[in-house]
């Protein structure tokens, strides 16, 4: 699509103040010609605005209100850098942040107390804070996006003059010295004229980027300009009360109350970051989810790995540029707004040292020993498969801690998921095209073998005064059990055992899915087992057609009070004994997973006391037969638990295997056996 003149010529200037500009990606080439084009819109707006403002400026009063002055200019400054902010989502994967500050109250009030000379609080503010950013700003994109707001800030000025002049028209008088009726009514309508005012400012801008084309067409102009108007109108009016107050008071009055307000600004702006990071873990966790859906239903040759990445994962991670490697040199991914790809060293020092690392700004990067002006997340890609790591995931976070907010440690959890995900997925690629030589059925079974390695934990939990141990053994090449071990949000654990009907590889693909299910669904209600399986059946069934279910029992441990709330949906009831008491069956609380829909489950409490053992099993462990066709049975195998009472987790699980082993003999297996014991010392 052909550019029209003004934007070709605004690209033109971009290419010289940026010679990489043609490098970078679409988003990015928009934002920077948006920032040029702001300040070229701009610029003269505000040398207008402040030549019309030193000619209304009276001397006498800077000369003898200087200190106040200074003071509203500090408080202007500081409640801008601690504006609150929140997010709408405006259409799918498009989000619009709006910003709000009680600067306007600053600037109402100057304007009440001073005339058009308090105007000039505006402009000391501005000029303060971009000659203590400009020369710090890391990238020259940043310093062009700092001159950008404030002369966009400083273009208001005029807004601000008729303003004042609407103010002295309607009969208000400086400094407000009391508020009466006139005089408040004066100063509201005032303040509508300059919202007014700085919002067709606002509104200029916007008509400005769409007709250079680096804005859509939608409807949220419109939206944008009512908000602006309303995050100008509303705190402002609060500077009729400030100006009141200093009249009243004096400076002291002035100071107490910039410093509440200050003190309220900073809560918000905080809150903001929460409500902001909430959000984030949201959608990192809805991501995560829809990609391992997305691989797990792609060609198993990995032809749609790099485009299933570029789909999810930019959406999941604030960033200027993230990069993902499958080692020694084959991109999976590069997004962002960096010409070039991260420097080969940083691939070698992650292969060699294959840990999850966020490095913040000015901190000094171990693979080339020099010191980033950008926080950096590396991540390792394993494989169950090699040692050593297959590849490497890097996030660059945004230059601009707001743009990143205030806890980027928040990203961890996901990169490492993401990572999880990604290594699963080349593992089972290599699987596929190893087998690729081989029968169909063997290649199928060789896949689903090498998936299900990688979802089971590879090391248990140790907690002081806990023992956990856990063991799978399948009957076949692939397995419809599963067990997982895994820490909530709330310092809980999760058990999981579960097993799917039937066998072969439709089951273990199931089995995976479930397992990815509980794990979303338990973050997301740590405090809810009977929720967490009301949510996964509900989405299997949804989402597949098999035909299969799968009997499951989960709970969540607190360790420090052996407190165990649990939902049994339909599987072998687990065994909880001790040296004192009855043992106690954890017993079913609803039906298996995946047959109805509108099935529900209840939570049970129990607790494990010290000196207790929970075993949790299949049923391919009272199922096992010997040569004379007999089963193990269920009572056999709580006389042999009962009679390990005392033993640690480990040799508890080694003696109830042995006693399995023992039975069955040389007789093949005819089911998956899976055990976990848990232990209260």
């Amino acid at each position: 699509m052909s550019q029209s003149a003004p934007t070709q010529q605004l690209t033109g200037l971009a290419t010289r103040i940026w010679p990489h500009f043609g490098q970078l990606d679409g988003r990015e080439r928009r934002r920077r010609l948006s920032d040029l084009a702001g300040i070229v819109y701009a610029l003269p707006l505000a040398s207008l605005g402040v030549l019309f403002l030193v000619g209304q400026t009276d001397l006498f009063t800077m000369q003898q209100s200087w200190l106040p002055l200074l003071v509203l200019a500090a408080m202007l400054i500081a409640l801008n850098r601690s504006a609150f902010f929140w997010v709408e989502e405006t259409s799918a994967r498009q989000y619009e942040r709006y910003e709000a500050s009680l600067a306007p109250m600053v600037i109402v009030a100057a304007l009440l107390l001073f005339g058009p000379s308090g105007i000039w609080v505006v402009v000391i503010a501005a000029i303060a804070v971009l000659g203590w950013h400009f020369p710090r700003a890391a990238a020259f994109a940043n310093r062009v996006r700092a001159l950008r707001r404030h002369t966009m800030q400083m273009a208001a000025i005029p807004a601000l003059l008729v303003g004042a002049w609407a103010y002295r028209s309607l009969g208000g008088r400086y400094p407000l010295a009391e508020l009466t009726p006139p005089q408040v009514r004066a100063a509201l309508l005032s303040l509508a004229v300059m919202a007014a005012g700085t919002t067709l400012v606002f509104f200029g801008y916007l008509l400005l980027t769409r007709a250079l084309g680096l804005r859509g067409t939608g409807g949220g102009e419109q939206r944008g300009v009512w908000v602006q108007m309303l995050l100008v109108g509303a705190p402002g009016s609060f500077g009729v009360l400030v100006a009141a107050i200093y009249m009243q008071l004096g400076l002291a009055g002035l100071l107490f109350y910039s410093a509440g307000a200050l003190i309220a600004t900073i809560v918000a702006h905080q809150l903001s970051y929460v409500n902001l990071d909430n959000a984030r873990r949201t959608r990192e966790l809805e991501q995560l989810e829809q990609l391992g859906r997305a691989i797990i239903s792609a060609p198993p040759d990995g032809s749609r790995l790099p485009n299933l990445l570029a789909a999810y994962v930019p959406f999941m991670f604030q960033h200027d540029q993230i990069d993902i490697m499958l080692f020694p040199e084959r991109v999976l991914l590069h997004v962002g707004v960096r010409a070039a790809a991260p420097d080969a060293e940083l691939w070698r020092w992650l292969a060699a040292t294959p840990q999850v690392r966020l490095f913040r700004p000015n901190e000094l990067l171990p693979w080339s020993n020099i010191r980033t002006s950008d926080g950096v997340i590396v991540a390792p890609i394993t494989s169950a498969e090699q040692v050593d790591p297959v590849g490497g995931i890097a996030i660059v976070l945004p230059r601009a801690l707001g743009d990143n907010g205030p806890n980027p440690e928040g990203q961890l959890p996901a990169v490492q998921t993401l990572a999880a995900q990604i290594g699963s997925a080349v593992q089972s690629i290599g699987a596929y095209q190893r087998a690729v030589t081989l029968d169909r059925l063997s290649q199928d079974l060789t896949v689903a073998a090498s998936i299900q390695a990688s979802f089971l934990p590879e090391t248990l939990p140790q907690l002081a005064g806990w023992q956990f141990a856990a063991a799978l053994r399948p009957a076949r090449q692939t397995s419809g059990d599963f067990y997982d071990i895994f820490p909530l949000p709330n310092d809980k654990l999760a058990l999981v055992i579960a097993d799917v009907a039937d066998k072969g590889t439709g089951p273990a693909l199931f089995m995976a899915v479930a397992r990815t299910l509980i794990r979303v669904y338990a973050v997301e209600h740590p405090d809810a087992p009977a929720t967490v399986l009301w949510a996964t059946n509900l989405r299997l069934l949804n989402d597949s057609d098999s035909g299969l279910f799968v009997t499951l029992f989960y709970a969540t441990l607190d360790p420090a009070t052996g407190l165990l709330d649990y939902a049994n949906a339909g599987h072998n009831p687990p065994l909880l004994h001790g040296e004192y008491g009855q043992p106690q069956l954890l017993r079913n609380t609803g039906i298996p997973l995946g047959i109805e829909e509108t099935a529900t489950w209840s939570t049970v409490h129990a607790t494990i006391q010290p000196g207790d053992t929970l075993m949790l099993y299949t049923d391919g462990v009272p199922e096992a037969q010997n040569a004379a066709g007999q089963f193990f049975e269920s009572e056999r195998l709580f006389d042999v638990a009962r009679a390990q009472h005392g033993e640690s987790a480990e040799r508890a699980l080694a003696g109830l295997l042995g006693e399995v082993d023992r039975f069955e003999g040389n007789v093949p297996r005819t089911d998956d056996q899976t055990l976990m014991m848990v232990v209260r010392e």
